[in-house]
């Protein structure tokens, strides 16, 4: 078992998708979170499948029409995506691609983010985002936490469970 964060939405509104990325822009800078923008336009459809390149490995290539930001809170701590298809679902990359086969369905998909290895401070600090998000942005947002703090925002329970699952996974 590990600890990750599962989340997924729809932008309230498409127009705010700049707003959004500007203000969890500046936030990442204030954590010293490194960042990337993703500004795909939205005219023109999606078309990023995944290739086999030569010396590479498999990569995600084409146009993924993707807007927002995605954010790397701590280096022992996946990816956080923001970003938006065309319709306002939230997707990555990586789920947009593996869409490629049956036609990039508007269907509302977890993202994931494990932040077992990056410890309790780093978990409330993407809850606490994640809120943010949720209410200025993506009214719809949906989280699903297994330890509990997302509803509760109990940090003394959140660390309880970090510090069990820690000891299970010694043993």
């Amino acid at each position: 078992m590990s600890i990750s964060i599962q989340y997924r939405g729809q932008i309230t509104d498409r127009a705010d998708v700049q707003a959004l990325t500007e203000e969890v822009e500046d936030i990442a800078k204030i954590m010293r979170w490194p960042c990337e923008v993703v500004d795909e336009s939205w005219e023109t459809p999606p078309d990023a499948h995944f290739e086999s390149i030569p010396g590479a490995g498999i990569q995600i290539v084409g146009h993924t029409g993707l807007k927002g930001i995605c954010l790397h809170p701590h280096p022992r701590c996946e990816p956080l995506w923001f970003v938006f298809r065309s319709d306002g679902i939230m997707s990555s990359p990586f789920l947009l691609a593996l869409d490629a086969g049956e036609g990039y369905p508007p269907k509302r998909i977890w993202l994931s983010t494990e932040t077992q290895a990056a410890g309790p401070e780093a978990h409330t600090a993407i809850a606490r985002l994640l809120h943010r998000i949720k209410n200025r942005y993506v009214h719809d947002l949906e989280v699903r936490d297994p330890s509990g703090f997302w509803e509760s925002g109990d940090e003394n329970r959140l660390r309880l469970f970090f510090d069990a699952l820690f000891a299970i996974t010694r043993s």
